[in-house]
């Protein structure tokens, strides 16, 4: 597992205001125990960007993306890196997994995927849980997709926070 943060360089100075924009990444092999290691990750640095209200919802957004990149890649009998990113701004944070699969994001049937994140148990089985997309599309401002240039496809969703207040 890489995990690369960008992050700006010690200066010596003393911190100042925090950049308007932040963005982290994490690139993992399509083994389906790399998802609650996503999930940890994503509530990780959020907590350290001071977006803690959009963890709960950034961790089950995560953990269905992750998890259909990763069923995506062996379904495909692939062995290509996946890639989540982070970027957050001002109470908002975009997700993003990208993979090697050409085909569109698509919905698990019924009884698979994952919920754990909801109760925060990275032990609980996947295939006991799940409504995948349709938890993306709810907890989302905005989610889609597109394929690459260079190959794959990105899954991008949108969180706000604030949004039940």
């Amino acid at each position: 597992m890489t995990i690369l943060i960008d992050a700006p360089a010690a200066s010596g100075q003393p911190p100042g205001p925090s950049p308007r924009y932040q963005s982290g990444s994490l690139s993992f092999g399509p083994y389906p125990h790399a998802v609650p290691g996503a999930r940890r990750y994503a509530r990780s640095v959020l907590g350290s960007w001071g977006l803690d209200e959009l963890s709960d919802d950034a961790s089950v957004v995560v953990t269905e993306l992750v998890e259909n990149s990763i069923q995506a890649t062996l379904r495909a009998g692939l062995h290509a890196p996946i890639r989540l990113t982070l970027v957050a701004g001002l109470r908002t944070v975009l997700i993003v997994v990208r993979d090697a699969v050409l085909e569109p994001p698509l919905p698990r049937p019924e009884g698979s995927g994952a919920l754990s994140a909801w109760n925060g148990d990275d032990s609980a089985d996947p295939d006991q849980h799940g409504n995948g997309l349709i938890l993306v599309a709810a907890l989302s401002s905005r989610w889609d997709w597109k394929q690459c240039r260079d190959g794959g496809k990105v899954v991008r969703a949108l969180l706000r926070g604030g949004r039940h207040a």
